[in-house]
């Protein structure tokens, strides 16, 4: 498995601080067979063709079995975790919920996807059992389609393709759908300082716009 960003991999199970980390871009390919044991994992560099394969054949038979190892962990450890995906089903929505059921510091997560995605996506992530330090507070979880907001007298689903996520900061560029289940050949960039990028700003804006989605 890739560790993620920083000079030192951040344990699931901490429930102190999360520590701040020196953030580097970086491609990632997911859940890719290894060599040896075939435990799938996430890759920095180009699989091989006959490991192509064999994870399509293993996400054709089971849509939620791999994923972007990586992102889950950011998922499990951050605060903030906003996703724009307009793609984004149940099958995210259940393997998402398997890092907001470790989440010791979720905060706020938001995610922007298809209309018609979004009220399946809702039961989903409302079933999560988060594990916050502060039992007294649940986390905001919030979840808006796409198709009511308009921007010069287009829809924002029009607007859209690539898919985009920010983890505390750390904006992540996806090649397929956010959580890295596609079952064809896709990559992703992570280690972007969004304080830099300013994504967010857009993030924010589409999020308004969509307040009636």
């Amino acid at each position: 498995m890739i560790p993620p960003n920083g000079e030192n991999a951040r344990n699931l199970s901490l429930v102190g601080p999360v520590p701040e980390r020196r953030l580097r871009p970086q491609l990632l390919w997911p859940s890719i067979p290894d060599d040896h044991s075939h435990r799938p994992r996430d890759r920095t560099s180009v699989p091989r063709i006959e490991h192509i394969a064999e994870r399509r054949k293993r996400l054709e038979a089971d849509p939620i079995c791999l994923h972007l190892e990586a992102f889950l962990e950011e998922c499990a450890m951050a605060a903030d975790v906003r996703i724009l995906d307009r793609f984004f089903d149940t099958d995210s929505a259940e393997i998402l919920v398997e890092a907001i059921n470790k989440a010791p510091n979720l905060r706020t997560l938001r995610i922007l996807t298809k209309s018609d995605l979004v009220e399946d996506c809702r039961t989903c992530i409302a079933g999560a059992k988060p594990s916050p330090r502060d039992r007294s507070t649940r986390p905001s979880m919030e979840i808006r389609g796409l198709y009511k907001a308009r921007y010069q007298n287009a829809h924002w689903e029009s607007r859209l393709h690539d898919r985009f996520a920010i983890t505390d900061g750390e904006l992540w560029h996806f090649g397929a759908n956010v959580m890295g289940n596609h079952e064809g050949l896709n990559a992703c960039s992570r280690g972007w300082n969004d304080a830099d990028i300013k994504f967010h700003e857009l993030f924010d804006q589409i999020w308004k716009d969509c307040r009636n989605g």
